[in-house]
């Protein structure tokens, strides 16, 4: 499984997304320390961190890229409309129940040998209708997917657009949260060790960066402390700002070690939310370079995804 953390700070103006790196296979190899569980949407100033099956949340993610190019290119042909939250909170929802079809489809031709378009009609393709007991046995596949999906998928997507935040958690096809308070989201098999840490601490909107980053760091500590097999070290925190965009902030810094070392028997770390610090901190801060390859573009797709019922038909 792993570790993801998402905070909103500095009075709203940024938000840090923090996660581990170990990918697990079960019993048919060792773990690997070095996967990926943070999803950048360049250029857009959002991105996601995962937790869960790596196939079914990269499926999710793969999407939201698709869908958000295509609202980039409905950007360039509708230039004085804007990009708001909900558009992102549609287009989340949307590429979280295409794999929750995509998986029941499979399990249902696979189990009952019947199209789940089939099966929703009643009726085989010989136009022959399906009994009672293939109708309940199909209902009971789809709840099961549906059940099973919740320890496969779980998100926080964090960002900026143009009418203000997005800070988002999914898990499983449960309703998407957008509203925390305190704007904390944790995901993963750590996650009750790292809420217990941020809740000790008693991270909230008003932390600055600083702090903020000092907490992050212990709920990741105390969610690999207590679930050795399952969460990893951590990769670079993603730190989203509303005027600077992207960055990237390294997560074993002896900055915020020697913070760790001073804090760590006091009760409070309020003495971090200090210029100084900040400006330490912010010191280390690296502009994040995505790949070329990755930078959404649909310069040939003729799209209306800005308008919002494109994404209410889904």
């Amino acid at each position: 499984m792993t570790i993801g953390i998402g905070v909103l700070c500095d009075g709203g103006e940024t938000i840090v997304l923090a996660s581990d790196m170990r990918t697990s296979y079960k019993r048919s190899a060792a773990p690997s320390d070095r996967g990926g569980k943070q999803y950048d949407f360049p250029p857009l100033t959002i991105a996601a961190t995962v937790a869960g099956q790596i196939s079914v949340c990269g499926a999710v993610a793969s999407q939201m890229a698709y869908d958000l190019a295509s609202l980039l290119a409905a950007k360039r042909k509708y230039p004085d409309e804007l990009i708001v939250a909900q558009h992102v909170h549609r287009i989340l929802n949307y590429a979280r129940r295409k794999q929750l079809r995509a998986a029941q489809e499979c399990a249902m031709e696979a189990e009952l040998g019947v199209s789940l378009n089939a099966w929703l009609s009643g009726k085989l393709p010989n136009a022959e209708r399906l009994d009672q007991l293939a109708l309940r046995a199909g209902l009971s596949v789809l709840r099961r997917v549906k059940e099973h999906l919740y320890g496969k998928l779980a998100v926080i997507v964090g960002g900026f657009v143009e009418n203000g935040i997005v800070f988002l958690r999914a898990v499983g096809a449960e309703p998407i949260e957008e509203a925390s308070s305190p704007p904390v989201f944790v995901i993963g098999t750590g996650s009750r060790h790292a809420m217990d840490a941020m809740s000790r601490r008693g991270q909230n909107t008003d932390c600055t960066l600083a702090r903020s980053l000092l907490h992050v760091y212990e709920a990741l500590r105390e969610a690999r402390l207590g679930e050795r097999d399952t969460v990893g070290p951590a990769a670079a925190y993603v730190v989203l700002r509303a005027q600077e965009g992207m960055m990237r902030f390294p997560a074993e810094c002896p900055l915020v070690k020697d913070w760790y070392k001073v804090y760590r028997k006091r009760s409070s770390t309020h003495t971090l939310d200090s210029s100084v610090a900040n400006h330490q901190a912010k010191c280390l801060l690296v502009k994040h370079q995505p790949r070329a390859a990755m930078i959404l573009t649909h310069e040939s797709i003729d799209c209306t995804a800005i308008q919002p019922s494109k994404f209410e038909s889904h």
